[in-house]
């Protein structure tokens, strides 16, 4: 017990000294949980989506309904390309482009224009 004890002491002494030497270098420590930089910068810049190319992956429905596409989570009002999320309900996503139709994205289809 004593030279476990003394393993996981000095284990420990050693994980100390590293930490100290890289906070001494300026260096701040780094979130394994983060995800790498060059993941960041790409979700952070939002890409100009093409309305041909937006599928619906997801929905969630409830007092504040949400829509899952290309991976971004969207509520009603949140931006998605040129477009404005208009709606979120059980049949799919209602999307106003900056010009033209009204858009209806639908789980497994290819977005189409609502029928009036």
């Amino acid at each position: 017990m004593a030279e476990t004890l003394k393993d996981f002491l000095l284990a420990l002494a050693l994980l100390a000294v590293i930490a100290l030497s890289a906070m001494a270098e300026g260096v701040p420590p780094q979130d394994p949980t983060r995800p790498p930089d060059a993941l960041q910068s790409a979700s952070a810049a939002e890409p100009a989506a093409s309305t041909a190319s937006l599928r619906l992956q997801g929905l969630r429905l409830g007092q504040a309904p949400s829509a899952l596409v290309g991976g971004r989570l969207l509520r009603v009002g949140d931006r998605l390309g040129s477009g404005t999320v208009q709606a979120i309900d059980a049949q799919g996503l209602l999307l106003k482009p900056a010009e033209g139709p009204i858009l209806r994205l639908k789980l497994g289809a290819d977005m189409q224009e609502p029928s009036p």
